[in-house]
C-alpha cells in the first residue's frame, strides 16, 4: 500500500524535537500565545521570507481573517466548493455575506467566463 500522507515517517524523522517542544509546552501550560506562539511567528515569517506571521487556532480562526480583510459589502456572494469543511462556509456567513455552494468538476478554480455562481 502507498499512504497518501506518511505522518508516521515524518513523525519518527523529527521526533526528539517535536517531543522536547511537546513536553516543553505541556509542561509550562501556555497554549494560547505567549513566547512559545511569538517565537513560532518570527521563525515562521522569516522561513516564507515574510515581514509578519499570525499564528491562530485553527482553520476557522484563518479563514475569518481572511474574509474579513477582503472588505466585502454584506450580502456579497461568495463562491466556495461543495466538497469543503463546514469552516469555509462559516467564515463567510459569519461576515455578512452569503455563501454560493458551487460544484467545479473538472474545471478546477480558474476564472469560468459566463459561469453563473447562482
Amino acid at each position: 500500500m502507498i499512504n497518501f500522507l506518511d505522518i508516521k515517517h515524518q513523525y519518527d524523522e523529527l521526533r526528539d524535537s517535536l517531543d522536547a517542544a511537546a513536553k516543553a509546552v505541556f509542561c509550562d501550560g501556555l497554549y494560547i500565545g505567549g513566547d512559545y506562539l511569538s517565537e513560532f511567528e518570527k521563525n515562521f515569517a522569516s522561513y516564507v521570507g515574510a515581514d509578519h506571521c499570525f499564528g491562530v487556532g485553527n482553520g476557522l480562526d484563518t479563514l475569518s481573517l481572511l474574509v474579513g480583510a477582503a472588505d466585502l459589502p454584506v450580502r456579497s456572494k461568495v463562491i466556495i466548493p461543495n466538497n469543503t469543511f463546514i469552516a469555509t462556509a462559516l467564515a463567510v456567513f459569519n461576515e455578512g455575506l452569503t455563501v454560493i455552494n458551487k460544484n467545479w468538476g473538472n474545471r478546477g478554480c480558474r476564472k469560468l467566463e459566463g459561469d453563473n455562481a447562482d
